[in-house]
Protein backbone atom coordinates (compact mmCIF):
# COMPACT_ATOMS: atom_id res chain seq x y z
CA UNK A 1 0.00 0.00 0.00
CA UNK A 2 1.73 3.33 -0.90
CA UNK A 3 0.89 6.30 0.48
CA UNK A 4 2.76 9.38 -1.25
CA UNK A 5 3.61 12.44 -0.38
CA UNK A 6 1.56 14.53 1.99
CA UNK A 7 -0.08 17.82 2.29
CA UNK A 8 -1.99 20.45 4.30
CA UNK A 9 -5.48 20.42 2.74
CA UNK A 10 -7.79 21.80 5.72
CA UNK A 11 -7.34 23.14 9.50
CA UNK A 12 -9.94 24.54 11.32
CA UNK A 13 -10.13 24.79 15.34
CA UNK A 14 -12.98 25.14 18.12
CA UNK A 15 -13.49 26.09 21.91
CA UNK A 16 -13.76 21.59 22.37
CA UNK A 17 -11.70 20.27 19.09
CA UNK A 18 -9.07 20.86 16.70
CA UNK A 19 -8.41 19.05 13.45
CA UNK A 20 -7.01 18.85 9.77
CA UNK A 21 -6.90 16.97 6.94
CA UNK A 22 -4.12 15.38 5.43
CA UNK A 23 -4.39 14.34 2.23
CA UNK A 24 -1.96 11.36 0.40
CA UNK A 25 -1.37 13.35 -2.79
CA UNK A 26 -0.73 9.74 -5.04
CA UNK A 27 -3.43 8.53 -5.36
CA UNK A 28 -3.30 4.63 -5.90
CA UNK A 29 -4.26 1.31 -4.11
CA UNK A 30 -4.36 2.08 -0.42
CA UNK A 31 -4.41 6.14 -0.13
CA UNK A 32 -6.06 7.43 2.63
CA UNK A 33 -6.88 11.03 3.26
CA UNK A 34 -5.90 11.14 6.84
CA UNK A 35 -8.55 13.87 9.12
CA UNK A 36 -6.46 14.69 12.57
CA UNK A 37 -8.37 15.12 15.43
CA UNK A 38 -7.33 15.91 19.28
CA UNK A 39 -8.40 17.56 22.71
CA UNK A 40 -6.70 21.32 22.74
CA UNK A 41 -3.79 20.48 25.38
CA UNK A 42 -4.21 17.03 25.47
CA UNK A 43 -1.00 15.07 25.38
CA UNK A 44 -2.67 12.34 24.01
CA UNK A 45 -5.91 11.89 21.86
CA UNK A 46 -6.82 8.13 20.54
CA UNK A 47 -9.82 6.99 18.13
CA UNK A 48 -11.00 3.62 19.03
CA UNK A 49 -14.06 2.42 17.28
CA UNK A 50 -16.49 4.17 14.03
CA UNK A 51 -19.54 3.46 13.14
CA UNK A 52 -21.24 3.64 9.80
CA UNK A 53 -22.62 7.06 10.14
CA UNK A 54 -19.07 8.37 10.81
CA UNK A 55 -19.06 8.67 14.92
CA UNK A 56 -15.99 7.37 16.67
CA UNK A 57 -15.20 6.43 20.03
CA UNK A 58 -12.05 7.04 22.44
CA UNK A 59 -10.00 9.14 24.92
CA UNK A 60 -7.65 11.48 25.80
CA UNK A 61 -5.70 11.77 28.96
CA UNK A 62 -4.52 15.22 30.41
CA UNK A 63 -1.44 13.70 32.09
CA UNK A 64 0.23 11.08 29.42
CA UNK A 65 1.88 9.38 32.08
CA UNK A 66 -0.72 9.23 34.29
CA UNK A 67 -3.45 6.56 32.90
CA UNK A 68 -5.94 7.23 35.92
CA UNK A 69 -6.33 10.95 34.26
CA UNK A 70 -7.73 9.18 30.69
CA UNK A 71 -11.81 10.31 30.00
CA UNK A 72 -14.01 8.41 27.58
CA UNK A 73 -15.04 10.69 24.44
CA UNK A 74 -17.60 10.40 21.35
CA UNK A 75 -16.76 12.38 18.23
CA UNK A 76 -19.41 13.07 15.72
CA UNK A 77 -19.42 15.55 12.52
CA UNK A 78 -16.02 16.77 13.87
CA UNK A 79 -17.53 18.00 17.31
CA UNK A 80 -15.76 15.83 21.04
CA UNK A 81 -18.21 16.15 24.00
CA UNK A 82 -16.67 13.89 27.07
CA UNK A 83 -18.78 11.02 27.86
CA UNK A 84 -17.32 9.93 31.29
CA UNK A 85 -19.93 7.09 33.74
CA UNK A 86 -21.18 9.73 36.26
CA UNK A 87 -20.08 7.20 39.00
CA UNK A 88 -16.51 6.43 37.72
CA UNK A 89 -13.11 7.74 39.58
CA UNK A 90 -10.19 7.61 36.75
CA UNK A 91 -9.39 6.02 33.53
CA UNK A 92 -12.98 6.55 31.41
CA UNK A 93 -11.75 4.93 28.17
CA UNK A 94 -14.83 4.24 25.28
CA UNK A 95 -13.42 1.49 22.80
CA UNK A 96 -16.67 1.35 20.09
CA UNK A 97 -19.51 2.80 19.04
CA UNK A 98 -22.12 1.24 16.71
CA UNK A 99 -24.57 2.62 14.47
CA UNK A 100 -27.02 3.17 16.67
CA UNK A 101 -24.66 5.19 18.70
CA UNK A 102 -23.99 2.48 22.01
CA UNK A 103 -20.89 3.44 23.17
CA UNK A 104 -18.81 0.72 25.13
CA UNK A 105 -15.29 1.21 27.38
CA UNK A 106 -14.19 0.77 30.99
CA UNK A 107 -13.80 2.89 33.72
CA UNK A 108 -12.19 2.46 36.87
CA UNK A 109 -15.01 2.74 39.71
CA UNK A 110 -14.69 2.18 43.72
CA UNK A 111 -15.43 -1.45 43.03
CA UNK A 112 -12.50 -2.06 40.56
CA UNK A 113 -11.93 -1.64 36.67
CA UNK A 114 -15.52 -2.52 35.28
CA UNK A 115 -16.73 -2.02 31.50
CA UNK A 116 -19.42 0.17 30.28
CA UNK A 117 -22.25 0.05 27.96
CA UNK A 118 -23.91 3.84 26.86
CA UNK A 119 -27.55 3.35 25.77
CA UNK A 120 -29.83 6.28 24.78
CA UNK A 121 -27.69 8.24 27.66
CA UNK A 122 -27.69 6.05 30.32
CA UNK A 123 -24.86 3.99 31.43
CA UNK A 124 -24.34 0.30 32.34
CA UNK A 125 -21.81 -1.61 33.99
CA UNK A 126 -20.63 -5.14 33.18
CA UNK A 127 -18.74 -7.38 35.42
CA UNK A 128 -17.58 -10.98 33.85
CA UNK A 129 -18.61 -13.58 36.50
CA UNK A 130 -15.73 -13.86 39.34
CA UNK A 131 -13.18 -11.24 37.43
CA UNK A 132 -11.58 -9.07 39.35
CA UNK A 133 -11.45 -6.18 35.99
CA UNK A 134 -13.28 -6.54 32.82
CA UNK A 135 -12.69 -4.12 29.62
CA UNK A 136 -15.32 -3.89 26.60
CA UNK A 137 -13.45 -3.45 23.45
CA UNK A 138 -16.11 -3.84 21.03
CA UNK A 139 -19.58 -3.54 19.36
CA UNK A 140 -21.52 -4.76 16.92
CA UNK A 141 -25.02 -3.43 15.80
CA UNK A 142 -26.86 -6.60 17.38
CA UNK A 143 -25.50 -5.16 21.06
CA UNK A 144 -23.23 -7.97 20.91
CA UNK A 145 -19.90 -7.28 23.09
CA UNK A 146 -16.73 -8.47 23.45
CA UNK A 147 -13.72 -7.22 25.21
CA UNK A 148 -11.05 -9.07 28.38
CA UNK A 149 -11.46 -9.75 31.73
CA UNK A 150 -8.96 -10.50 34.63
CA UNK A 151 -9.12 -13.24 37.32
CA UNK A 152 -7.55 -13.45 40.48
CA UNK A 153 -4.29 -15.36 38.55
CA UNK A 154 -3.98 -12.21 36.90
CA UNK A 155 -3.94 -13.68 33.34
CA UNK A 156 -6.21 -12.16 30.49
CA UNK A 157 -8.55 -13.71 29.36
CA UNK A 158 -10.66 -13.06 25.79
CA UNK A 159 -14.62 -12.70 26.31
CA UNK A 160 -17.75 -12.31 24.24
CA UNK A 161 -21.61 -11.63 24.98
CA UNK A 162 -23.56 -13.52 22.44
CA UNK A 163 -27.13 -13.92 22.65
CA UNK A 164 -26.79 -11.78 25.77
CA UNK A 165 -24.83 -14.56 27.85
CA UNK A 166 -21.10 -14.19 28.54
CA UNK A 167 -18.60 -16.62 27.47
CA UNK A 168 -15.15 -17.15 27.54
CA UNK A 169 -13.36 -16.75 24.43
CA UNK A 170 -9.89 -17.58 24.71
CA UNK A 171 -7.51 -18.88 22.21
CA UNK A 172 -6.88 -22.55 22.56
CA UNK A 173 -3.78 -23.22 24.13
CA UNK A 174 -2.77 -19.18 24.24
CA UNK A 175 -0.98 -17.75 27.66
CA UNK A 176 -3.35 -14.76 27.23
CA UNK A 177 -6.06 -13.40 24.90
CA UNK A 178 -7.43 -10.53 24.43
CA UNK A 179 -11.12 -9.56 22.39
CA UNK A 180 -11.27 -6.41 20.42
CA UNK A 181 -13.71 -6.65 17.91
CA UNK A 182 -17.11 -8.62 16.53
CA UNK A 183 -19.00 -7.54 13.60
CA UNK A 184 -22.60 -8.34 12.79
CA UNK A 185 -21.95 -11.74 11.74
CA UNK A 186 -20.54 -12.62 14.86
CA UNK A 187 -16.52 -12.77 13.89
CA UNK A 188 -14.39 -11.93 16.54
CA UNK A 189 -10.91 -10.21 16.48
CA UNK A 190 -7.99 -9.63 18.63
CA UNK A 191 -4.46 -10.90 19.83
CA UNK A 192 -3.11 -13.35 22.31
CA UNK A 193 0.14 -14.21 23.79
CA UNK A 194 1.67 -17.63 23.30
CA UNK A 195 3.54 -19.42 25.77
CA UNK A 196 7.06 -17.93 24.66
CA UNK A 197 5.29 -14.09 24.84
CA UNK A 198 4.88 -13.45 21.42
CA UNK A 199 2.13 -11.64 20.17
CA UNK A 200 -0.23 -12.88 17.63
CA UNK A 201 -3.58 -11.22 16.04
CA UNK A 202 -6.33 -13.83 15.66
CA UNK A 203 -9.55 -14.24 13.82
CA UNK A 204 -12.46 -16.21 15.45
CA UNK A 205 -15.29 -17.21 12.96
CA UNK A 206 -18.75 -17.61 13.41
CA UNK A 207 -18.28 -21.64 14.17
CA UNK A 208 -15.86 -20.60 16.69
CA UNK A 209 -12.72 -21.62 14.56
CA UNK A 210 -9.17 -19.16 15.00
CA UNK A 211 -6.75 -18.40 12.65
CA UNK A 212 -3.63 -16.53 13.49
CA UNK A 213 -3.22 -12.83 11.69
CA UNK A 214 0.51 -12.18 11.65
CA UNK A 215 1.96 -9.04 9.42
CA UNK A 216 4.53 -10.28 7.64
CA UNK A 217 8.37 -9.89 9.04
CA UNK A 218 6.63 -8.42 12.11
CA UNK A 219 7.78 -8.91 15.58
CA UNK A 220 4.40 -8.72 17.30
CA UNK A 221 0.70 -7.94 15.45
CA UNK A 222 -2.46 -6.84 17.31
CA UNK A 223 -6.10 -7.24 15.73
CA UNK A 224 -8.27 -4.22 16.81
CA UNK A 225 -11.52 -4.52 14.64
CA UNK A 226 -13.49 -6.34 11.43
CA UNK A 227 -16.08 -5.14 9.38
CA UNK A 228 -18.80 -7.35 8.09
CA UNK A 229 -17.00 -7.98 4.53
CA UNK A 230 -14.16 -9.47 6.92
CA UNK A 231 -12.02 -6.37 6.40
CA UNK A 232 -9.39 -6.55 9.72
CA UNK A 233 -7.45 -3.50 11.48
CA UNK A 234 -4.80 -3.62 13.33
CA UNK A 235 -1.23 -2.93 14.29
CA UNK A 236 2.10 -4.23 13.83
CA UNK A 237 5.45 -3.54 15.41
CA UNK A 238 8.92 -3.76 13.99
CA UNK A 239 12.04 -5.04 14.90
CA UNK A 240 12.89 -1.66 16.70
CA UNK A 241 9.37 -1.97 18.60
CA UNK A 242 7.67 1.11 16.18
CA UNK A 243 4.36 0.43 15.43
CA UNK A 244 2.39 0.93 11.58
CA UNK A 245 -1.35 0.04 11.18
CA UNK A 246 -2.44 -2.16 8.81
CA UNK A 247 -5.45 -3.72 7.15
CA UNK A 248 -6.11 -6.83 6.10
CA UNK A 249 -8.28 -7.36 3.32
CA UNK A 250 -9.19 -10.23 1.20
CA UNK A 251 -6.67 -12.50 2.69
CA UNK A 252 -3.75 -9.86 1.74
CA UNK A 253 -2.10 -7.51 4.51
CA UNK A 254 -1.56 -3.82 3.55
CA UNK A 255 0.06 -1.35 5.58
CA UNK A 256 -1.71 1.78 6.52
CA UNK A 257 0.81 5.27 8.80
CA UNK A 258 -0.02 8.62 8.91
CA UNK A 259 2.29 10.02 6.58
CA UNK A 260 5.08 11.74 8.42
CA UNK A 261 3.95 9.38 12.31
CA UNK A 262 6.69 8.34 13.95
CA UNK A 263 4.07 5.31 14.86
CA UNK A 264 0.20 4.75 13.85
CA UNK A 265 -1.86 2.52 16.53
CA UNK A 266 -5.10 1.26 13.70
CA UNK A 267 -7.44 0.45 15.63
CA UNK A 268 -11.38 0.70 14.08
CA UNK A 269 -13.16 0.32 10.79
CA UNK A 270 -16.43 0.93 9.70
CA UNK A 271 -18.16 -0.58 6.24
CA UNK A 272 -17.20 2.02 4.25
CA UNK A 273 -13.10 1.46 4.94
CA UNK A 274 -12.55 4.23 7.25
CA UNK A 275 -9.91 3.48 9.88
CA UNK A 276 -9.43 5.28 13.35
CA UNK A 277 -6.81 5.15 15.97
CA UNK A 278 -3.79 7.46 16.99
CA UNK A 279 -0.45 8.55 16.12
CA UNK A 280 2.65 9.96 17.34
CA UNK A 281 3.81 13.28 15.47
CA UNK A 282 7.13 14.80 15.25
CA UNK A 283 6.65 16.35 18.64
CA UNK A 284 6.07 13.39 20.81
CA UNK A 285 2.21 14.59 20.75
CA UNK A 286 -0.69 11.72 20.51
CA UNK A 287 -3.30 12.30 18.09
CA UNK A 288 -6.49 11.21 17.22
CA UNK A 289 -7.11 10.23 13.30
CA UNK A 290 -9.74 9.38 10.68
CA UNK A 291 -8.16 7.24 8.07
CA UNK A 292 -10.97 8.09 4.58
CA UNK A 293 -10.19 5.60 1.81
CA UNK A 294 -10.04 8.07 -1.98
CA UNK A 295 -12.21 6.56 -4.51
CA UNK A 296 -11.92 6.61 -8.04
CA UNK A 297 -14.48 7.84 -10.69
CA UNK A 298 -16.01 4.47 -10.48
CA UNK A 299 -16.96 5.24 -7.19
CA UNK A 300 -14.49 1.86 -6.01
CA UNK A 301 -11.57 2.72 -3.40
CA UNK A 302 -8.59 3.35 -5.20
CA UNK A 303 -9.88 0.74 -8.09
CA UNK A 304 -10.18 -1.95 -5.70
CA UNK A 305 -13.43 -3.60 -6.88
CA UNK A 306 -13.36 -6.49 -4.43
CA UNK A 307 -12.86 -5.74 -0.82
CA UNK A 308 -14.28 -2.37 -0.22
CA UNK A 309 -17.90 -0.26 -0.16
CA UNK A 310 -18.92 1.14 -3.71
CA UNK A 311 -20.60 3.89 -1.27
CA UNK A 312 -18.34 7.29 -1.63
CA UNK A 313 -17.77 7.76 2.19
Amino acid sequence: MSIGRCLLRRACTGAATASLIILASTVDAGSYEFEIFEVPGAPITGGRGINDTGCEAGYYQTDASDFSTAHAIRRCAGTIVDIDPPTSIGDRRAFDINDAGVVVGSALRSSGQDGFELIGGLYSWVEYPGADQTVIRGVNNLGEIVGEYEGSDGIRHAFARLGGTLINVDVPGAAESRARGINDLGEIVGHYDDTTGSRHGFRRSTAGAYSTLDFPGAVSTVTGGINNTGDVVGTYFDAGGSPHGFVWTAGVFEPCDVPGAAGTLSVGINEAGRLTGEFVDAKGTRRGFVAIPILFEDGFESGNTNAWSMTVP
